[in-house]
């Protein structure tokens, strides 16, 4: 099983497998890499959270709803952070299970019913940071 690391050097993306010697060097495609919004750019291909290139993104369906929630046709994601083998720092978006995607809604602040917090619901939950806080 091949094991992958991303490392942002500059703005170049380079790509490391376990297998001693066998570097693959990924950049993205400069003449069409642009900032989108704050840590979030994008070339033709692909869309990029903190210089790391996001795989599971739709590009073309692909929009930012606010700090915390990005979403796609797919789904809904929230930004997340790895630390990987010699301290390096692996950024993602993760995408959230169980959520509607249609109906998926978020706040500029957070809400409160029965007490409990949130930041963004659907149909069927209400989520603060991504997390599940409350069926309905």
């Amino acid at each position: 099983m091949k094991k992958v690391l991303f490392i942002l050097l500059s703005t170049i993306i380079f790509s490391f497998s376990s297998k001693l010697g066998e570097i693959k060097k990924e950049e993205p495609d400069f003449q069409s890499y642009e900032k989108i919004n704050g840590s979030y750019y994008k070339d033709k291909n692909y869309i990029y959270y903190n210089g790391d290139r996001q795989y599971l993104v739709d590009l073309k369906s692909f929009e930012i709803l606010n700090g915390v929630y990005s979403k796609d046709k797919n789904g809904v994601y929230t930004p997340k952070s790895q630390i990987r083998e010699k301290k390096t720092v692996i950024y993602y978006l993760s995408r959230l299970n169980n959520v509607d995607v249609q109906t998926f809604m978020t706040y500029e602040s957070n809400k409160e019913i029965d007490g409990i917090i949130y930041d963004a619901e659907d149909k069927n939950y209400y989520y603060h940071f991504g997390r599940i806080v409350k069926k309905k």
